[in-house]
Order: C-alpha cells, then structure tokens, then sequence
C-alpha cells in the first residue's frame, strides 16, 4: 500500500529531493521498452507493419537516391517523380543521415540492399531507446518529490507506457519516415520546460530547432512553447529571464548551424512554405535573439516596459519577414488546386478532425481519446494546485492540452496527443494518493462524467453516416496483391497512373518508368494531370493530359464489383478498354493493367 501520510511529509520537506541512482532511470526505461516491445511485437506477428505507409515508401526511395549517389547532399530532387518538372522533396537530410550512415559502414560487408535494408531495421528501434529514456525521466522528475520506491514507480512508468503504446508504432522497424524524430523532439522539448532553468532552456531552443527542421507539423506547439515562456517572462516568475534567455539563444544557434548543415546556404537562401527554409530560419534566428537579449538584460522591472519592448523587437522581426515572405501567409498547401484538393487532400482522413471520422463511421479512436481528456482534466487541476512550485510542469501541460485539442481538430496531430498527454499521469495518481485533489472531487467528477458521456453520444448518437464507396476512392489503391513483374518488359517511358499506384510502379520498375502522381501535396501538378486524364468528360482535356505518356496503368477492380461512370478511368478498372490504349498483358490475372498509349487514335 501507498504511504500517503509518508508523501505529504516528503512534499513538505524544504530544499530539493534526493537524486535518484542513475540505475534507476535505466530500470524505468527498461519497463517502457518492455511495454514497447510488446507492442512492436504484436504489430509484426502476422508479417505486416500496420503503420508502413506512403510516407516510409517515399522515404526509402530518397534514402537510396542518396546512399547510390544519384543526387548530392542537398539536392532533393526524385528525378523519377516528374510533374512534368522534377518533384523536389520537402523532407530534411537529418532524417537520412543515420540510415545512409548506418548502410555506408554496412555495404562493403553485405552488399547495398541489405546494407540498407538493416538500417532501415535497426535505426528506428535505436530512436525507440532514446524515446524510452525521455519519458522515463520526464515521468521521473514528476514524482521526484514523492519519496515512492523504484518498484512504484516503475508501476507509474508501465502504466504511462501502455497509455501512449499506440505511439511505440511508429519506431517499429521500418518505419523510417520523421514522425518518430517529432516524438523525440517534442518530448525532449517537455522535459527542457519541465527542469525550467538554463539546461533546459538549451533543451528547448535544440529540440525547437531540429522539431522545425525535420517538418512543420510541430511548429504550432513550438509557438506555444515560447509563448509561454514569454508569458511567464512577463510575469516576473523566479527563473524565467535565465529560461527564456538560454531558449531563444539556443534556438538561434540551432535553426541557423542545423540549418548550414542540412538544408545548405542556397536552400536557407530559399523560400519554401512547406518546409524549414529562409522564412522559417530568419523568423527563429530573429525571435530567438530578441527572446535572448530580453531574457538576459535583467534589469527590466516594469512590467509595462518588458511589454513594450517585446512588442518593439516582435514588430522588427515580423517587419523583415513578412514583407519579403509574404506568400507563406497562405500556408504550406497554397500550391494544391481546389480540384486536387477535393479529389485527394478532403479524402484523407488524418486531414480532418474527430468529429468528422465519427460522422462517417469511424470510431476507433473515441477510447483512447477519452482516456487522454480524463488525464487532462485531472492533471489540470493537479498541475493548478502546484503552479508556483512546479511552474515549468505547468508549461509543459500546456503543450500537452494544445496536442490534444489539435489531435481533436485534425488527426494528424493523433501520435503526439497519444505520446505527450499521458506524461501527466503521474501527476494525477501523485495528487490523488496524497489527497491534494479532496477538495475538488465534485467537480472533477462531474466534469469526467460529462466528458464520458459526450464521447459515449459521439459514439453512438453521431454515428449515423457511414462513409460512402466512390469511383474515386479506387485511385488510392496501391493495388498490393497484384503482380508487377509485367513492368520489367516495359521499355522505359512515362506511366499514367492513378496517385496510389505511383510509388509502387516506382518500386517495381526499378528507375526504368516515371510517373506523375505521388500522394503528396508538392506533386499536386502531377495529380491534376492525372485527374484530368482519367475523369475529364472532355477529349481535348484528355489528349492534353496524356500527350507526354507512353503507358496507362491502373489497378482494376474484381469481377463482379463494377462502379459507375463514364470516365477513362471508371472504363479501364471496370475491365473495359478505351480508343487508342492497347493493353500490354491482356491474358494476365494480375488486377493491375498496363496498357500502352497509342497517341493517333487515342480520344
């Protein structure tokens, strides 16, 4: 049994708790990794990566691009992927650099492909550590002061691990792509504002820097982070001047040395509204030194003139960068057609938010999301009643809430929900078994029914419109069952291809095919070609679109499945041909279909 009378004498102790061994953070960490492991374990049983998708495809293909020599260090072209120009890729050399590191010092003993296809193994279960060493000392500092044994607490560690387990998903081996370094860095950014001091300042402004550089899916909780670190400058809290100081130096530093290194002076000289480039650096070196200078120019009292002279160096900063980048006010998917975007981007789920998966018949998530807005609620008032003791806890909660409420609004934010919100756990069980919460129960019990039965109705009450079967909606098909050996007669030439079938043509035709359609925004040229091709009613439309083609591939649908339409495209998966397209294979069982383009009669 807890020794509840033991924590509130531990909690009332003056001056800092004991520091645990070092052994102990490894015994908790060991526990994540047995949960992880497990999980990673289940995941693989039946010989199929849940996770893999579209983005590790594409990934691998970068990666050996640059492992074979194909395309220097900064150059992130994908030669294969033509729009008809060349698809250049938003991704950072500092996602590859491991797995080409690891394949180089592998290749002379095993041969490239083997070479790489162990790192792309191996790789993502070392970041798996490096998550699992994160969280068991962010779980760590929360009950540092709760004098529990090492047993206890690794009780805690388990529990917190089997929480975010769905998070352990994207380290298992072959998933390559960045999310697992936006785990690492977000939760590396927790525990810098967690320690609050000089360290940890250095901790945000690094984790900041590499979060940014990696993708801009974590910048909003970058903003949130800073700001509150602005806020709580404002405030006069003991210790912020030191923290935002040593934050705003460090992301300087970071954006622009990282930046040198892996983006190059002639992509930081760019502007790319999609990925870490000379807005985004200019915007984090500007901010990050006017963050350093007022944090450490300590003789600024008034509260009055700190706000006034952080609205003077904001202005400065926002003055450059605005006017010269003004096109980044649009956002990253300004280049995406509103044809593009309501064939392919409205399609896709993670682009939406919860309610609009319960509306059209998906309920998957709706547990786990009730079990992380209970921790909220919950922690909240934990971290409330401790907010001057523990206020770098209570900066770090606030990204954990905003990763909840933007998993809520759009479900890509889903894997950082699931990792960060469960952090605060140990809050909650600690204030729970000292009865710190006593005195709020009512409330928080009635505030947790509300949420259990909000989420109970959204189940049940909002499921009525089950997602309707299209036409297009086969154009994301990857045709996965299907043989592609039939590629390897191809001459080499440019495929027509709905955007699902892009990266395994790719895969399969080994360099020898291109085509036009990845489902990525920055091939959006590429997908409005292929949409007009394949669904235009128009035949000058058509032959446009397919001028600059020598073959049409698609993967059909099964005998007796037919869906309507008039198009190209709804003729050839529903087994019909089409004027001026010769089929290469016609006696092949295969579902995919290739056929040839044969321009002077083709309409």
């Amino acid at each position: 049994m807890f020794d509840l009378g033991n924590i509130g004498k531990i909690e009332r102790q003056a001056g800092k708790p004991r520091a645990e061994p070092f052994s102990h953070l490894l015994f908790y960490a060991a526990i994540a990794l047995l949960v992880a492991g497990m999980v990673i374990f289940l995941d693989l049983s039946d010989g199929h990566l849940l996770m893999l998708d579209v983005d590790d495809r594409l990934r691998a293909l970068q990666i050996r691009l640059l492992a074979s020599g194909q395309v220097g260090w900064f150059d992130l072209s994908i030669p294969a992927v033509r729009l008809p120009e060349v698809y250049v890729s938003p991704w950072s050399r500092l996602v590859d650099l491991p797995y080409v590191s690891i394949s180089g010092m592998l290749a002379p003993f095993v041969g490239d492909s083997l070479a790489l296809r162990i790192a792309f193994s191996v790789w993502p279960l070392a970041m798996l550590v490096a998550f699992a060493m994160l969280v068991a000392v962010f779980v760590q500092r929360s009950m540092r002061e709760t004098g529990w044994k090492p047993l206890r607490t690794a009780l805690v560690v388990c529990l917190v691990a089997l929480v975010m387990a769905p998070a352990f998903r994207d380290f298992s081996p072959g998933r390559i792509d960045h999310h697992n370094w936006q785990l690492i860095a977000m939760v590396c950014l927790m525990t810098g504002l967690q320690r609050y001091d000089r360290m940890g300042g250095l901790i945000i402004g690094l984790s900041s820097a590499v979060s940014l550089l990696v993708g801009l899916e974590c910048l909003p909780f970058v903003v949130v982070a800073y700001g509150a670190l602005v806020l709580s400058w404002l405030a006069k809290m003991p210790r912020a001047e030191v923290v935002m100081g040593s934050a705003g130096g460090s992301i300087a530093a970071a954006s622009v040395l990282l930046g040198i290194i892996f983006v190059g002076p002639v992509g930081l000289a760019t502007a790319a509204c999609d990925s870490f480039s000379a807005p985004f650096a200019l915007a984090a070196f500007g901010f990050g030194l006017a963050l350093m200078a007022l944090g450490w120019w300590g003789a600024v009292h008034s509260v009055f003139r700190r706000m006034l002279l952080l609205a003077i160096a904001a202005v400065a900063v926002l003055t450059v960068v605005v006017p010269l980048y003004p096109e980044c006010l649009r956002g990253p998917y300004a280049m995406i057609e509103p044809v593009v975007r309501a064939s392919w981007l409205d399609r896709i789920p993670q682009e939406h938010g919860l309610v609009f998966q319960v509306l059209n018949g998906s309920t998957s998530l709706l547990p786990l999301f009730l079990v992380l807005s209970l921790i909220a609620v919950w922690a909240l008032a934990a971290t409330w009643k401790r907010r001057h003791e523990e206020r770098g806890q209570v900066l770090a909660f606030a990204i954990g809430v905003v990763a909840l409420v933007a998993a809520v609004v759009q479900l890509r934010y889903a894997r950082f929900s699931i990792s960060l919100m469960p952090l605060f756990l140990p809050v909650v069980l600690v204030a729970l078994l000292s009865g710190r919460l006593r005195p709020a129960w009512p409330i928080l019990s009635a505030s947790s029914a509300l949420i259990v039965v909000g989420i109970v109705f959204a189940a049940v009450g909002l499921n009525r419109n089950p997602a309707r079967f299209e036409l297009i909606d086969t154009m994301a098909d990857p045709c996965e069952h299907a043989d592609f050996s039939a590629l390897e007669t191809l001459a080499p030439g440019r495929v027509l291809a709905p955007h699902g079938l892009g990266l395994p043509l790719l895969e399969a035709g080994k360099g020898q095919l291109e085509v036009a359609a990845i489902p990525f925004h920055r091939a959006a040229p590429g997908l409005s070609t292929v949409f007009a091709a394949f669904l235009s009613g128009d035949p000058a439309v058509r032959r446009l679109a397919v001028q600059n083609f020598d073959y049409v591939a698609i993967c059909a649908l099964p005998a007796g499945h037919a869906l309507p339409g008039g198009e190209m495209y709804a003729a050839l998966i529903n087994g019909n041909g089409w004027p001026g397209l010769v089929e290469w294979s016609p006696d092949s069982l295969s579902p995919l279909r290739i056929f040839r383009i044969d321009q002077a009669h083709f309409r």
